[in-house]
């Protein structure tokens, strides 16, 4: 028993360098038929499938003779324990016997020693044969090696020529498993130097499997522009870039949140496969497959594909967001007048399109395969030319706010107009760095400008109006005279000017030389108090209030005598006087052409108004046409005392022929 334990021993080399000679020639053999395959594989893809299953084969035979050789051992080390076993039981019954303890004795010397040599002849015989066993195998291996690769190769020997990805055997497992003899008695485990050739043998034929396999594979955790290709072929990694190209579109990201979308079948784009696939497996590292499942790389790449220019412009300049008439021009910024100051009002951007920018953009997006595009990074907006942050335009309003802030807001009836800083600052001077420069002739220039335009505009004197005959019941137009408002443009414009001086902001009216009674551009301005004057028919009539106060007849100016003819027209009454002294002309010597003595006197026509006539004994008729006065209208003693009691400066005179 000693003797056999130190044979077995000094066998176990020779079985372990059997072992590696025996999975050195497998793993060549696999290499070389795995170099074979793939020049063939391309030409069937379902031979790809098959090698998998073949590769995985091998590596399950290989394992499998490994393990069947390891148990022929543990079979014979397991028999010979047995037969010791037995011995032993003899040796037992034979001291029982003490009569034949001779024989015995030389029968326990003969029988075991003759036992034991055959056991070991056995043993010995057994592990030659599973020696030679071994050799034959590799030599095998070696010769169908050196078969040549048939030209055309069936998918199934292709498959079977190489493996994917090693057993899922693990050195627990090994270490676990048990062997037995043919009786099924006890059992034993393999060794740790076994166990551990084992697993290094199948790590080292699954690693270059793996290897071999990934050399024209992408790796578990690739990706192509986004695109899951894991694991596939160059082939198959093409046709899915192809099949994603097939249902290209691109969005168009407009200004306020509006996107368009031009479809790659209106353009006519079809892919065009250009290596792109290979390059990127030429990047990976097949003896660094492992890293692919456990991390994830996305590879991006360009497409290249053909799209018609021309449909891509029809379909550019279709779309309602490139119309000019739904396009906004942009707008620069500016200062503006707020709440009595200067401001910047922000520029505007607009959605103005340079429709040829956008067009070259757009082609080199779909040229690359981009499935968005922002019209705003494209730069084909229009832009402003003025920004908020212009330093100019800031100082510019800070200048403006320290001298040009005064407000003016004039009244005309229930009508307003403002002159504020936007008009002001324009009146200002500055020097070539913007800054003010005082210079009152320059601004009181600018300033009666202003009011000319403002009385041309505003003033209501010597426009037509029209009342109601109260003789005729039809309608009179009163054309002429002095009546209405009008501007005093002198006195305005010094108003102004001391308005701007201290920045007021107020609300007036303007300075009037003359006024009406109401204010109004269009209506009635005479109101319901108005004395009616119908120098045709030599009558008046008084108004106060729309009620009629007073009528009577008078005599005007000599009407055949034109510069004594009284003038039609509105006027207003200038003011009223009592006991004065009508003159005329006066002459060369001091004395006049007349002098009349009045109890009440009336102006509204320069030197022409009512008065009394206490020297004339009749009025009205057809007085005025041969014997009328010098201009103004006569009234007997008691009109004349009632329409001064009643009558204020300022209401208004129509008269009419």
């Amino acid at each position: 028993m000693k003797d056999t334990t130190k044979k077995n021993k000094n066998q176990q080399p020779f079985r372990s360098e059997a072992r590696r000679r025996k999975v050195e020639a497998a793993k060549k053999r696999a290499m070389e038929k795995q170099k074979q395959a793939q020049q063939h594989a391309g030409e069937n893809p379902e031979i790809e499938k098959q090698i998998d299953s073949a590769m995985e084969k091998i590596i399950q035979e290989t394992i499998g003779e490994e393990i069947s050789k390891e148990e022929a051992v543990r079979e014979a080390v397991s028999a010979k324990e047995e037969a010791g076993k037995e011995e032993n039981v003899k040796q037992e019954n034979e001291n029982v016997n003490q009569e034949n303890v001779k024989q015995e004795e030389v029968s326990k010397e003969e029988v075991p020693v003759e036992k034991e040599e055959q056991e070991e002849n056995t043993e010995e015989k057994s592990q030659e044969e599973s020696v030679l066993k071994e050799e034959e195998y590799v030599k095998e291996e070696q010769l169908s090696e050196e078969e040549p690769f048939k030209e055309s190769p069936s998918e199934e020997a292709v498959a079977s020529a190489i493996a994917v990805e090693p057993i899922p055997v693990t050195a627990e497992q090994i270490v676990d498993s048990e062997i037995s003899d043919e009786t099924g008695n006890a059992k034993k485990k393999l060794k740790p130097s076994m166990i551990a050739g084992a697993a290094a043998a199948i790590l080292v034929v699954g690693y270059a499997a793996g290897a071999l396999y990934y050399t024209n594979h992408l790796f578990a955790g690739s990706k192509i522009n986004g695109m899951d290709c894991a694991n596939m072929t160059e082939k198959k990694a093409d046709a899915a870039l192809k099949k994603q190209v097939e249902s290209y579109e691109i969005e168009l990201d407009f200004r306020n949140n509006e996107s368009r979308t031009i479809s790659g079948s209106d353009i006519g784009y079809q892919y065009i496969g250009s290596g792109d696939v290979k390059d990127v497996m030429k990047k990976q590292n097949p003896l660094l497959w492992v890293s692919g499942l456990f991390s994830k790389k996305n590879y991006n790449v360009e497409i290249d594909a053909n799209f018609d220019k021309t449909a891509l412009k029809a379909q550019l300049d279709g779309l309602d967001c490139l119309q000019e008439a739904n396009m906004e021009a942009p707008a620069d910024a500016q200062i503006a007048f707020v709440d009595n100051q200067f401001v910047i009002q922000d520029e505007t951007q607009g959605t103005t399109i340079d429709e040829g920018t956008l067009l070259t953009a757009l082609e080199e997006a779909v040229c690359t395969s981009q499935t968005k595009l922002s019209v705003e990074k494209t730069g084909a907006y229009a832009k402003p030319s003025v920004t908020k942050d212009d330093e100019t335009l800031i100082h510019q309003k800070d200048i403006w706010n320290s001298c040009a802030t005064a407000t003016i807001t004039y009244t005309f009836g229930d009508e307003q107009e403002v002159l504020d800083g936007m008009q002001i600052k324009d009146w200002l001077s500055y020097d070539e760095e913007g800054n003010y420069v005082e210079n009152k002739e320059a601004v009181m220039a600018h300033i009666k400008e202003y009011v000319l335009d403002l009385a041309t505009r505003r003033n209501t004197m010597g426009r037509d109006r029209t009342i109601t005959s109260t003789m005729t019941g039809e309608p009179v137009t009163v054309s002429g005279g002095s009546y209405g408002f009008r501007i005093d443009q002198s006195e305005e414009a010094e108003q102004i000017y001391e308005n701007i001086v201290n920045h007021d902001v107020v609300t007036r009216e303007p300075a009037y030389a003359s006024r009406a009674a109401i204010y109004s551009m269009t209506g009635d301005d005479i109101g319901n108090t108005y004395v009616e004057v119908d120098l045709g028919n030599q009558h008046l009539w008084y108004y106060k209030e729309g009620t009629l106060i007073m009528d009577t007849d008078f005599v005007s100016g000599t009407y055949t005598v034109s510069d004594r003819r009284t003038p039609s027209g509105t006027y207003s009454l200038m003011y009223k006087q009592k006991d004065q002294v009508l003159r005329g002309t006066r002459r060369a010597d001091g004395t006049y052409e007349y002098e009349s003595p009045v109890k009440y006197w009336m102006p509204f026509n320069g030197g022409i108004g009512f008065h009394d006539a206490s020297w004339r004994y009749s009025f009205g008729g057809s007085i005025f046409m041969y014997s009328g006065s010098h201009g103004c209208v006569n009234l007997p003693s008691s009109m004349a005392s009632e329409l001064y009691e009643n009558i204020e400066a300022g209401c208004p005179i129509l008269c009419f022929y």
